[in-house]
């Protein structure tokens, strides 16, 4: 058994390093096989499912049980056997993008491996072009994020741990002129922040003359009240409108950090609109997947219906 190949492949600065990943369990395997990922070694400890997989000139190694446990998770530990591999990771910019909806999916500062793989798979059922990270979000090659996604990982272009400013020049480097920003979470308290920090955003960087009204305006603690004063559009996911743009970009964001001047200048310089799902009087967040799963399937259904 290669420890540091092991290591390497489950660890986020290890997949940087080695662009090597940790795959487990027979049928996240299968589906990377037939994806046509490439295997450096497979681990296991019955021969019998090497026999039934083809993993090409991978090293093979026949492991105790024991040994082998200490490496996977106790979904991989099955009655027939244990099997795991190290695996090259895909490479984005070789995946399949044509006929795509022109939609990237950047998750921002969202830890949950299970909800990051439940958007990443829904993203790649509704067609979208990529799938991006910003710094602070969950290892996106983590086993559990693997097996949420259902096999995902295989076919979508996929970038990890983003900056703001790296994604302002991945958006300027597009082919499309009319792009659209879209901002949505599942926290009031998010939307709150970010029209806090554009505040202080502007303050920071208009002339004295043009903050009058912002300096003077102390009353706002409601989100509504604060977006009344706002340059951002605040709204419904479903009355986002999508006339006026060719490409789109949909933040899906759980952060409740401070917001960081990068990002607020990157949602101000691209008139981002923050779309908003409404809940019952007292509930204070939802799980992202469901304001990321409505904007989505919003996006979708609007970018197919000859409405765009």
């Amino acid at each position: 058994m290669c420890r540091n190949e092991l290591v390497d492949s489950k660890s986020a600065a290890g997949i940087e390093k080695t662009q090597t990943i940790f795959v487990e369990g027979e049928k996240i395997i299968r589906q990377a096989v037939k994806a046509g990922i490439h295997f450096k070694s497979v681990y296991t400890t019955e021969v019998k499912l090497l026999e039934k997989l083809e993993l090409g000139e991978a090293q093979q190694y026949i492991t105790k049980v024991k040994a082998l446990k200490s490496w996977v998770s106790q979904k991989a530990v099955e009655s027939d056997g244990i099997i795991c591999a190290v695996a090259q990771k895909p490479d984005p910019s070789v995946s399949e993008t044509e006929n795509r909806l022109p939609v990237t999916v950047v998750m921002d500062r969202i830890t949950d491996p299970w909800t990051a793989g439940v958007l990443l798979r829904t993203a790649h059922g509704v067609g979208c072009r990529r799938f991006v990270t910003t710094k602070g979000c969950c290892n996106m090659w983590d086993s559990e994020v693997l097996t949420a996604s259902d096999g995902s990982h295989f076919y979508m272009p996929i970038q990890t741990n983003l900056s703001w400013n790296v994604l302002k020049q991945n958006g300027e480097a597009e082919e499309y002129t009319r792009r659209k920003v879209i901002f949505t979470s599942a926290r009031p308290m998010t939307f709150q922040a970010i029209l806090k920090a554009e505040e202080k955003f502007l303050t920071d960087n208009l002339e004295d003359e043009d903050t009058d009204a912002l300096d003077n305006d102390s009353s706002p603690t409601s989100l509504s009240k604060s977006a009344e004063k706002s340059g951002f559009q605040l709204t419904n996911f479903n009355e986002v409108d999508l006339s006026n743009a060719d490409d789109f970009t949909l933040i899906i964001s759980d952060d409740t950090l401070k917001v960081s001047n990068q990002k607020i200048k990157f949602l101000y310089e691209n008139d981002a609109v923050l779309a908003s799902v409404p809940m019952t009087s007292g509930m204070t967040k939802l799980n992202p997947t469901v304001p990321g799963t409505l904007m989505l399937y919003h996006l979708l259904g609007q970018l197919t219906s000859n409405k765009v």
